[in-house]
């Protein structure tokens, strides 16, 4: 049973977006822009230890759509010649809107679900020039914190305690070669890095309410840059694993998407263009450890991937449409998305067509997705079902695109 608590609480804890701590960067940097951002999903991977159970590895593609935040932008600034000009995000807390809960059917808990929520700001850094920052992340974590690991410049130093983030530098800004930053190569241009904390609440239900089980702050870095992660603590059940993602730099400011090298229509845009933050790729892999939960302590290995999308439009959205769709459904994200409402995006919305996730109070125990369940297709309202109102979203906005030039209708 208690295998079972562990594979229930590791697979609803994958809603991981989250603040960041405060840092004091150089330089002057007012607030010059302040924009909506919609998660179109992404994928998650945990490995977990619960007490001294087994080890459960949890897959998961988020629903596009299903949570959006917004990002302040800050002016750019002068660092120096090495490092070029720079701009400070801000995700304000109380911008942060949730997606829905995620569920899950324990024969002897019963129902349990778990949401995260922003706790505080969230902070981070782009570079606006090209082969000036390095925002690559290779660490090593145990129990006394993570480390710096090769090819980072000070690999075996410590780069955080446990719950803390990594030293950004004398400067408060990562990836400028007084931190572990980097594997020794500079990063295109609309490379970054964010400092990100969750606090992750799991609930069960009495019957008649729901109560709290724990809650817990996880705290991460995210990179457009490589994200490497190995757990290093002997004894432990998560003793060498290991995890790599990898994000992409900020369009259409760098210009070079890999899905339309060549493409006029996708070329770079300077700081300034209204598209120059369109999107983003951020990666993360990332441990804690010692987690205090009912069932024992729970320790983690967690990497994610997570796209984000500016609410933008040049032409008016298609009509029929419900509110709050200022946003390309291109769901094909797990494939590196294309920009474009094609045909794979029918494709995947109709091989889920019917699917359902596990649902409360609407399905009764014991609960299992069914096996055509595919989040990506659940565009209408995150209600944990693809029907006929998601097909109509997918199919209305049909042959849109987003390029340099905004959304651009069929």
């Amino acid at each position: 049973m208690k295998k079972k608590i562990a594979s229930a609480l590791v697979s609803l804890m994958m809603v991981l977006l989250a603040s960041f701590v405060c840092l004091v960067p150089l330089g002057s940097a007012a607030v010059k822009e302040n924009s909506r951002y919609w998660a179109m999903g992404g994928r998650t991977t945990s490995h977990a230890q619960l007490g001294n159970r087994s080890v459960v590895t949890t897959v998961s593609v988020g629903s596009p759509m299903s949570s959006c935040m917004n990002i302040t932008f800050s002016d750019a600034w002068y660092y120096n010649a090495t490092y070029g000009w720079i701009v400070n995000i801000t995700i304000p807390y109380t911008s942060y809107v949730p997606g829905p809960y995620s569920y899950e059917w324990d024969s002897t808990i019963g129902w349990i679900r778990v949401r995260s929520t922003y706790p505080v700001d969230g902070h981070g850094w782009i570079f606006l020039n090209g082969s000036m920052g390095d925002v690559d992340c290779y660490v090593a974590n145990n129990i006394t914190g993570a480390y710096w690991k090769s090819p980072s410049p000070k690999a075996g130093t410590l780069a955080a305690a446990p719950g803390k983030w990594p030293d950004p530098g004398s400067d408060g800004v990562g990836g400028t070669g007084d931190d572990g930053f980097g594997d020794g190569t500079k990063d295109p241009k609309g490379s970054s890095i964010m400092y990100i904390v969750s606090t992750a609440r799991t609930e069960a239900w009495t019957g008649s309410t729901w109560i709290e089980m724990f809650k817990y702050n996880w705290t991460t870095v995210w990179t457009t840059g490589t994200a490497y992660d190995i757990v290093t603590y002997p004894g432990n059940l998560l003793n060498g694993y290991n995890s790599t993602e990898v994000g992409q730099p900020w369009e259409f400011l760098r210009g070079a998407d890999p899905q339309h090298l060549g493409d006029p229509d996708y070329a770079s845009v300077p700081y300034d263009n209204p598209l120059w933050n369109a999107y983003v790729t951020y990666a993360s892999s990332w441990s804690a450890f010692n987690i205090t939960t009912t069932f024992g302590k729970l320790n983690l290995l967690v990497e994610e991937t997570q796209k984000h999308v500016k609410e933008y439009w040049v032409a008016a959205p298609p009509t029929g449409l419900p509110p709050g769709y200022y946003v390309l459904p291109d769901i094909n994200i797990a494939s590196d998305s294309d920009e474009t409402v094609d045909i794979f995006d029918v494709v995947i919305c109709a091989a889920a067509f019917g699917g359902k996730d596990v649902m409360f109070p609407d399905r009764k125990p014991p609960q299992y997705p069914d096996t055509n369940w595919d989040p990506r297709g659940d565009l209408k309202d995150v209600r944990g079902e693809v029907d006929i109102f998601d097909f109509v979203v997918i199919a209305t906005w049909f042959g849109s695109k987003l390029n340099r030039y905004g959304i651009i209708l069929p």
